[in-house]
């Protein structure tokens, strides 16, 4: 293919993808490219190449996680989540106390999630 055909079938090519992403469904696509002279295999030929590109560039970019490590991220935000509470609410009975009251550390809620934060991580990490 000379550099014209390749830049005509780039454009092709890029018109089809912003279509198809737009949703506009492939039989209209179809018949858009053959108002516009391309043949109607060649027109299938130009949305095939569309999608091959979009489901590249969706596969590409955003890689799966397994269902254990998916698991292991969950159990870590969630241990996260239960630390921050804890602080938050022993500062929150630490500032509401006058001077020489009591206030409650919530030391429970605090270990427990910084243990299940850990399992997370350790999950994250090891794939299990």
């Amino acid at each position: 293919m000379n550099q014209e055909t390749l830049a005509a079938l780039s454009r092709l090519t890029l018109a089809a993808e912003e279509g198809l992403k737009s949703g506009i469904p492939r039989e209209d696509l179809v018949g858009f490219f053959k108002s516009n002279g391309l043949t109607e295999e060649d027109s299938h030929f130009v949305i095939d190449l569309a999608e091959e590109k979009l489901k590249g560039t969706s596969e590409v970019n955003q890689p799966q996680l397994s269902e254990d490590r998916r698991r292991g991220l969950i159990q870590m935000l969630i241990g996260l989540a239960m630390v921050i509470v804890g602080l938050l609410l022993t500062g929150a009975t630490y500032v509401a106390a006058e001077p020489g009251d009591r206030y409650v550390l919530f030391w429970g809620l605090i270990i427990f999630g910084g243990w299940t934060m850990l399992k997370g991580v350790w999950s994250l990490i090891t794939d299990r």
